[in-house]
């Protein structure tokens, strides 16, 4: 795929032929010094040369596949450099293979959707894309039930030997680096009819190249961060005696969402073993290349390091401190012997600096809460012309927050917290913690027993505070939770993401209470990754006395938003959602727990202008009891869409008891889907609740348009 660029070039720049012709650059025929010189200063220009790198006909073989981002030219350089070092008269053959001949090298498979397999585990799916060299699958390795990336060499290069035999060695060689911040390859094999291949992730984030282009460069914090994650890669190559030679953004793989804690160190096409290096090669991204390969000598580590430096440079903004700079500079001395003498070197100068730094700021909050106890009485006595009588202290707070930098009070109270955890251990019944920047904040489950409080959003923010729940966590216990005690939060948003397939955990719910009541005003709830089938819900409450819902949405894609269950002495208990919208495989879990004496009598749930879509399940359930328990459902002005099982299911063997204490009732409603027609529908729905279970403004439609506004 070519891109053509529309932006002006700076005086004093290269034009376009000129850079695409350094691309092209050999090592019989490199790029002119001059041309190496401006590459190595201009940061402009190496954008430029990476977009032609990266959209050309030598380009990321999943460039037009982004919503793979898997490492898309794993060894096509070395291939094409095999081929011509080895056969000076071959041909690269850059036509594509066609998806007959690609299918042809597959063996027969009778797996539904399944184009074929490649040996007796991995099943291709889909053909993502091919380059100059190889061809990238879209596969299952059904041995691990899991989706993967397969690379395998065209069939137009099975006559060279020793090219096959480099491909497998050196991907080999990468499979053997087991490091975190190293792409990992899990298998290397080759196909009965003798074509090689090797089998990697599928990675969901972009390059670090798409990235800055994107979003342009990161705060220093996350600079420093993909600094460290790159040279600890690099650093595991070279102690593996692998050199990288073609270090760059483009070939740096951050986590999904961006994220540089998951970065990955890609492409080693061009990487190659020390002790192999007895000649020089061509190869490499002008701009990261170091003078000695340009002045005719072999590679070796130092430069891999001066292509670092280009790297740290790259990401070097604004607010990069000059040492970063000046350890950027090193990286790329000319002389070979002045830069650091390994990457472990630099990754250990890092370190140093980002432990520094924390010391630095450790040391500024100790000053900081110092002077907070010093200056306390004095900031009350200059404060309490601007407070009145009521206990306020909101002017104090947000005073000692500007020196602080914490982002969590107490309503009422003097004093900041670093962290909401730390907040809510310090509350009393009662109390009211406020959140008062956006974050996201990484909280993992966090309670009080005993008492109660709250948690809201200052209401001074634009847009609503995110806690998210990080994925490892697993266990009974809500992020936010509390027993024997209300909770109340407000204006929040809660997430949480799973990126690991296949586990068979218990993963805690985003909300749960025991023994009190819950309110949620204005809050969205998320929750994605999980698979079918899961038991986590966003909210499970037990022995709830009073749930109340308004303005809120509730998202989760395989698991119930509330589950509900009833074990200890509630004589009456209720539910109100009010202008609400609910997407789960379920909205109600209800479940009246077997074995314990419950004299409960009455379940009254309300719902009132609320958006309900549970299109796999019904939308509510009602299952195992041992005595009759009444449940009253009332919706009102409500859109539902459920599968067709319909609005309520109950528990096999237990449905005929269930359904003989359950009233339902509806005031203008929409439902869907209208099995048997809307007529139908409606009378099948007064056959089993009665004629005055709802009015003359309750219709049942094929499908619902939730886009649309809801009719009054």
């Amino acid at each position: 795929m070519s891109r053509e660029t529309t932006t002006e070039i700076p005086t004093g720049c290269p034009g376009d032929e000129a850079l695409r012709a350094a691309l092209e650059a050999k090592a019989d025929s490199p790029i002119s010094a001059e041309l190496e010189a401006h590459l190595a200063t201009c940061p402009s220009c190496r954008d430029r040369l990476e977009a032609f790198a990266e959209f050309g006909e030598t380009a990321t073989l999943l460039a037009d596949f982004e919503r793979w981002s898997a490492p898309s030219a794993e060894l096509d350089t070395a291939l094409r450099q095999l081929v011509e070092d080895g056969r000076p008269g071959a041909s690269l053959l850059p036509t594509p293979v066609s998806r007959d001949e690609i299918l042809a090298q597959f063996l027969p498979c009778d797996e539904p959707g399944a184009l074929g397999r490649l040996d007796d585990h991995l099943v291709v799916h889909e053909i993502l894309g091919q380059g100059g060299m190889g061809i990238v699958l879209r596969a299952r390795d059904t041995a691990l039930d899991r989706e993967v990336a397969v690379k395998l060499l065209k069939p137009a290069y099975r006559e060279f030997p020793e090219l096959i035999e480099r491909f497998r060695e050196e991907a080999r060689a990468v499979a053997a680096l087991d490091h975190e911040n190293v792409i990992p390859i899990h298998q290397v094999g080759i196909l009965e009819n003798g074509l090689p291949f090797f089998v990697m992730p599928l990675a969901k984030g972009p390059t670090l190249a798409q990235h800055l282009r994107a979003e342009g460069q990161p705060s220093f914090s996350e600079s420093l961060l993909i600094a460290i994650r790159a040279s600890r890669a690099l650093a595991a190559a070279h102690a593996a005696g692998i050199i990288h030679r073609d270090l760059k953004p483009g070939n740096l793989l951050l986590g999904p969402n961006s994220d540089p804690g998951g970065l990955w160190l890609s492409d080693f096409g061009l990487a190659s073993r020390a002790e192999n290096e007895s000649e020089t090669r061509g190869g490499g991204t002008p701009g990261y290349l170091a003078p000695e390969i340009f002045a005719g000598e072999k590679a070796s580590p130092r430069s891999d390091l001066y292509a670092l430096g280009c790297l740290f440079a790259d990401l070097a903004g604004a607010d990069a401190p000059g040492w970063f700079m000046e350890l950027a500079d090193e990286l790329r001395q000319a002389d070979s012997g002045a830069r650091p003498d390994s990457a472990d070197e630099v990754v250990r100068r890092l370190e140093r600096r980002v432990e520094a730094r924390e010391s630095r700021r450790l040391h500024r909050r100790v000053l900081v809460r110092v002077s907070q106890v010093l200056g306390l009485f004095a900031l009350a006595l200059a404060s309490i012309f601007f407070l009145d009588l009521s206990g306020r202290t909101s002017l104090i707070n947000d005073t000692l927050r500007t020196f602080s930098g914490d982002e969590f009070t107490i309503a009422g109270r003097f004093g900041t917290y670093p962290s909401l955890t730390g907040a809510i251990q310090a509350t009393g019944d009662g109390d009211r913690v406020l959140v008062h920047e956006s974050g996201p904040f990484s909280l993992t489950p966090t309670g009080v027993r005993g008492h109660s409080y709250a948690v809201h959003a200052d209401p001074r923010l634009d847009q609503r505070p995110v806690l998210e729940m990080p994925d490892q966590q697993i266990g009974p216990a809500g992020m936010l939770w509390v027993q024997e005690g209300d909770l109340e939060l407000s204006g929040l948003e809660l997430r949480h993401h799973s990126d690991r397939e296949g586990l068979n955990r218990r993963i805690p719910p985003l909300v749960r209470t025991r023994i009190g009541n819950l309110r949620l005003v204005n809050c969205r709830l998320v929750r994605s990754g999980l698979r079918p089938g899961s038991e986590s819900p966003l909210v499970m409450l037990g022995d709830c006395r009073i749930l109340e819902i308004s303005d809120c949405e509730f998202q989760s894609d395989n698991g119930p938003c509330l589950q509900w269950r009833i074990q200890g002495d509630l004589l009456e208990t209720g539910i109100r959602m009010v202008d609400s919208d609910f997407q789960g495989r379920e909205w109600l879990d209800i479940g009246v727990a077997t074995g314990f004496d419950v004299p409960l009598t009455r379940l009254d749930v309300t719902a009132v202008r609320c958006d309900v879509r549970t299109p796999e399940s019904h939308a509510v359930s009602f299952r195992r009891t041992m005595q009759p328990v009444d449940l009253l459902l009332e919706t009102e002005d409500c859109r539902i869409a459920t599968g067709e099982t319909g609005l309520i299911g109950f528990e096999t063997g237990n449905g005929p008891q269930l359904r003989r204490s359950v009233t339902l009732r509806d005031r203008g409603s929409l439902f869907s889907p209208a099995l048997g027609g809307p007529e139908q529908a409606r009378q099948e729905w007064i056959h089993r609740w009665g004629d005055a279970s709802l009015d003359d403004r309750t219709r049942w439609v094929e499908s619902i348009d939730f886009r649309s506004p809801r009719s009054r």
